[in-house]
């Protein structure tokens, strides 16, 4: 229960620094969205606003231009009739045109003494002249410019013409109503398009954040699982090894059977503190990255019976039988953790052989791969522990005590740094099956791990 419990309260801590780490990648998601979205929102406004205003700029110069030139071209008559218009004058100005080029444009005369010319509209008579774009074109400056009449925004350029040797001014107005709300309809539009594109980039920026930290999340649980169990390892053996030291000093004899029983208990808990740091070593090493393998031509028949040969007395005192059936099976890797890798599997096979049992291993190449498969007579393996076979320390419910836990673990790392992989099955006469699928030397691989 203290495992659990220590399990449990690693697994919480790690709670609110991943909750920070999500909370920081949705926020800088939704703030590099936020900065696109302020330069694209401002280029596209401006951009909009300086095509409006150019093509607006541009009808203006080319009516105003026709009119002065109009009036340059004009005879004492046409003069006398423009400069004498009234509300029921033909003639074009103060009066709104409906189609064609001026479309939407008003254009009215500016006397020297600033009278107006024209047809006015009633609700701008008496804004009209713009004065400050009179002011400027009779000082030989004409230039469009912006201005309200009224409360209605409208853009006005003028222009200077002589008539009869005094300087009258050609002021053209046009209606910006349209045009601004043009603007103001894409300036909502941004917002508010903008402001849902952003709730989008942080909501998927937080949910996405989620589905990456689970690989951290879940390598921080493995990691903390991995202490918690590696701590409960160590504690049996070195209990036993303190209550041993202490059973020693308190006997009155410097010999006899308590000695040596209490000798070959320190010397089997220190193999077994021995072996499991050196799992914990080579397991460690693999998550690093820094696990060394050496790449040479080698023969995995050679490792399985170098295994089995190593592993004969420890069959033997079971009353296990080994069997080897081998073909030459050249692969490229180490061959030192080759023999590891079939080592711990056949011994694995043995700790659950039943006394008389047999373990059958074969080697053979299979097309572009070498297969090595070990059979056993054991009870096989339950359905319900087949996913947590390669689980770091865990044992199913019938494992014997020895060993540390971390064997198929070791097995599964060694396959896999030499592109290879185990499958795990039950046969079907009963006892389980294990293959262990390496590449033949001269196939390409990719190495994994």
């Amino acid at each position: 229960m203290t495992v659990v419990r220590d399990r449990e309260t690693a697994n919480g801590s790690d709670g609110p620094m991943l909750r920070r780490a999500r909370l920081r990648l949705a926020a800088w998601s939704g703030g590099a969205t936020l900065a696109t979205l302020i330069v694209l929102g401002i280029a596209l406004y401006l951009g909009l606003s300086a095509a409006l205003s150019g093509s607006s700029a541009a009808q203006l110069e080319e009516h105003a231009e026709s009119v002065t030139r109009l009036i340059g071209e004009a005879d004492d008559e046409a003069l006398e009739r423009i400069l004498g218009a009234d509300p029921d004058s033909e003639e074009d100005f103060g009066r709104p045109e409906f189609g064609g080029a001026a479309a939407g444009l008003l254009t009215i005369l500016v006397s020297p003494s600033n009278d107006v010319i024209g047809a006015l509209p009633d609700d701008l008579g008496r804004a009209l002249p713009v004065q400050a774009s009179v002011d400027l074109a009779r000082t030989g400056e004409s230039r469009v410019g912006d201005a309200t009449l009224n409360d209605t925004p409208v853009r006005v350029l003028s222009e200077a013409v002589v008539i009869d040797d005094a300087m009258w001014v050609v002021q053209v107005i046009q209606d910006r109503t349209n045009e601004q709300r043009v603007l103001d309809t894409a300036l909502f539009v941004l917002i508010a398009g903008g402001i849902a594109v952003l709730l989008a980039s942080v909501t998927f920026g937080f949910l996405y954040a989620g589905r990456a930290l689970v690989p951290i999340r879940e390598s921080l649980r493995r990691q903390r699982e991995f202490a918690a169990d590696a701590s409960h390892e160590l504690r049996t053996p070195i209990a036993v090894i303190k209550a041993t030291a202490e059973e020693m000093r308190r006997s009155q004899r410097g010999d006899g059977p308590l000695v040596e029983t209490s000798i070959a208990d320190l010397e089997a808990e220190a193999d077994h503190l021995t072996q499991l740091v050196d799992d914990l070593l080579v397991l460690a090493r693999a998550d690093s990255g820094r696990l060394e393998m050496r790449r040479e031509a080698t023969d995995l028949a050679d490792a399985a019976g170098e295994a089995l040969h190593s592993l004969a007395r420890r069959a033997q005192a079971g009353t296990v039988t080994l069997r080897l059936d081998a073909s030459p099976s050249p692969v490229t890797g180490d061959p030192d953790r080759l023999r590891q890798l079939i080592g711990i599997i056949v011994d694995n096979a043995i700790q659950h052989s039943r006394e008389g049992g047999i373990v059958n291993v074969e080697v053979r190449p299979d097309g572009k791969r070498v297969i090595a498969t070990i059979r056993d007579t054991g009870p096989g393996i339950r359905p319900d522990d087949m996913p947590r076979l390669y689980e770091r320390f865990w044992r199913a419910a019938d494992a014997p005590y020895a060993g540390t836990g971390l064997g198929l673990a070791i097995a599964r790392t060694i396959a896999s740094q030499h592109g290879g992989s185990i499958i795990a099955s039950n046969a079907r006469d009963g006892g389980a099956n294990f293959e262990v699928r390496l590449p033949l030397r001269g196939t390409s691989s990719r190495r994994q791990g």
